[in-house]
């Protein structure tokens, strides 16, 4: 006399290999999963390295570019505004990353009713100016301006 199992409920056999099936497609879902999380990470490592060269190599150019500009300054003495943006502008086109060159010149405080007269020629109603309460004002008198 044997025992008889309900038609309906699964064997231990078939439970098992339900089971191991289970169990192996969690494994390869997880092994693929780190695959493609390694590769994501990879893939993030050689862009940011790239980045990174990429800056290096505009701030290696950007250096080269203020050591010409200073030479400009080492050799002609004074720089006129007009030399200086005539001498920048072959640099800016050259390196479309730099935005501006700013010409600002020390002025001592003895010298500074002659300074704003000779711009003056230049820029009508020319002064040295500060900001002060949100407004543009007249520089104050000081040693350098």
């Amino acid at each position: 006399m044997f025992l008889q199992r309900p038609p309906t409920s699964p064997s231990i056999a078939t439970l098992l290999v339900v089971s191991l099936g289970l169990v192996c497609s969690g494994f390869l879902f997880l092994g693929v999963r780190h695959l493609e999380h390694d590769k994501a990470d990879e893939s993030f490592r050689q862009l940011a390295r790239a980045r990174i060269l990429t800056l290096q190599r505009q701030m290696q150019a950007t250096e080269q570019v203020l050591k010409v500009l200073n030479q400009l300054f080492v050799t002609v003495e004074p720089v006129s505004r007009v030399q200086f943006r005539d001498f920048t502008r072959p640099l800016i086109e050259r390196h479309p990353y730099l935005q501006a060159f700013n010409f600002h010149r020390f002025v001592d405080g003895s010298e500074r009713e002659a300074y704003e007269t000779a711009q003056r020629a230049a820029v009508e109603g020319f002064a040295l100016k500060e900001m002060r309460d949100g407004g543009m004002i007249r520089a104050a008198e000081r040693e350098r301006h």
